[in-house]
């Protein structure tokens, strides 16, 4: 599993510099969420609800209850079922169990959540990340040694696809993210977002997760 996480984690800015938080405006319902990152590069994101958890993974989004009575921690629904026991869980998908753990780069997302980041994508060829919070953005292309950060000004959603519009310096910014599956470039890793930036002349494509709802 390791191997598939780390090659996952190029996406989700493992080997990008820290960066000021998109936005300062943080709220407290997001102080829930748990990433975990599991077998064949999945990552999952857990948010507390009444009575259990609301998944998501690679496109799929499930409302698992919990079993009452038991001291462990396991969910079912949907023909579902994740088992977590501290740092370590398992979610059974069918016919395939998928072992996940939350380490650094789970907390690291954990983190830009409660700093009020909405979105976070990433792409390879080149290597970029980019985060969205409330009403700002900040992009960052490691090969290109560049980093910009700037407004958001304006935010159209649509049926499956929200656009954000922006400014950094002088060059306008536009970012497509459309729900719909997407596969990493670099390690096949699956993501609910596919998610296209264009700073300038300058475009951009990659997958991105929402650490809000």
């Amino acid at each position: 599993m390791r191997s598939s996480i780390a090659l996952s984690l190029v996406l989700l800015g493992s080997c990008a510099h820290d960066a000021a938080p998109a936005t300062t405006d943080a709220s407290t319902d997001r102080e829930g969420l748990r990433v975990f990152h599991c077998d064949e590069g999945q990552v999952v994101l857990v948010r507390p609800i009444a009575r259990g958890v609301d998944i998501g993974w690679g496109d799929r989004r499930e409302t698992l209850m919990r079993i009452a009575g038991l001291t462990d921690e396991i969910y079912v629904g949907g023909g579902f079922t994740f088992e977590r026991s501290e740092d370590e869980a398992t979610l059974d998908v069918g016919p395939r169990t998928l072992r996940c753990e939350r380490g650094a780069a789970s907390r690291r997302l954990e983190s830009l959540a409660e700093d009020g980041v909405r979105i976070y994508a990433g792409g390879s060829e080149p290597f970029w990340w980019l985060t969205i919070g409330r009403d700002r953005f900040v992009l960052e292309q490691v090969g290109a040694e560049r980093s910009d950060d700037g407004a958001i000004e304006r935010v159209e959603h649509r049926a499956a696809r929200d656009v954000y519009a922006g400014t950094a310096g002088d060059e306008p910014l536009r970012v497509d993210v459309e729900r719909r599956l997407c596969h990493d470039g670099m390690s096949g890793a699956p993501f609910p977002a596919e998610v296209v930036v264009r700073l300038g002349a300058i475009e951009l494509r990659g997958c991105g997760v929402f650490l809000e709802e």
